[in-house]
């Protein structure tokens, strides 16, 4: 089965902009604990996977993926990051297109 390949830039979102998002969503969960460790089991990242994936498109898409899934979470993360959720769900978007 092939898989859709993904767009890797938009001029909704591009690589920058997935990654300053995607600090945003680190940030949040950082400040949360128990919403870092429903991140982990959702995304099968371990902690010292995910220390070390910091900064890597895969863990910043993973993130995206993440709160554009669980609407309290991403309604909470941009209130308090001052993002706009249309801003945040049109990387989302831009970054999960098939070609």
């Amino acid at each position: 089965m092939r898989r859709p390949m993904r767009v890797k830039l938009s001029l909704m979102c591009e690589r920058n902009e997935t990654l300053v998002l995607a600090d945003a969503g680190i940030d949040y969960l950082a400040s949360d604990p128990g919403e870092l460790s429903l991140f982990l089991g959702a995304t099968g990242y371990d902690v010292q996977g995910f220390r070390d994936a910091l900064g890597s498109e895969e863990l910043a898409r993973a993130v995206l993926d993440y709160f554009a899934s669980n609407e309290p979470v991403l309604l909470a993360m941009c209130a308090n990051r001052g993002i706009s959720v249309a801003r945040f769900m049109g990387c989302w978007h831009a970054n999960n297109r098939t070609m």
